[in-house]
């Protein structure tokens, strides 16, 4: 499960690494790099400040860290449902999303559904009281 501090340290950690060469530059291009840096994240993210020497300060907009941990959860989430369409395949039952967000009445509808196809395999057959196969 993605954390928003983490995102936002490992966002940080990026942008510092993206502007740092900017401290090395003549002013102009640190700004033209400050600016494809902002351009890249699609927000202010970076600025020079120039005081003594120049230096980089770094600002993340939790907008921007928000945008970042929904896309985190839906990877996630995509990576879980890949897992387990997977698991459903192996054992033998359709994929649903119940699958996926288990609950009570979901597991016990997968176990049967599971074991009549498992069975079914095996050559059991059913049948209902008027002794017709059932399906």
């Amino acid at each position: 499960m993605p954390c928003e501090i983490e995102i936002k340290s490992f966002l940080n950690q990026e942008i510092y690494e993206k502007s740092m060469p900017a401290l090395s530059m003549s002013f102009d291009n640190a700004k033209k790099l400050i600016a494809k840096v902002n351009k890249d994240y699609s927000y202010q993210v970076v600025d020079l400040v120039i005081a003594d020497t120049m230096e980089i300060d770094i600002n993340i907009p939790q907008t921007l860290v928000r945008e970042y941990y929904a896309n985190e959860l839906l990877l996630e989430e995509k990576e879980a449902r890949t897992a387990q369409i997977e698991d459903a395949e192996r054992a033998g039952i359709n994929y649903t999303d119940n699958y996926l967000f288990e609950s009570e009445k979901t597991t016990e509808k997968l176990y049967n559904e599971f074991n009549f196809n498992y069975l079914e395999k095996l050559g059991v057959t059913f049948t209902n009281e008027n002794n017709e196969k059932c399906s």
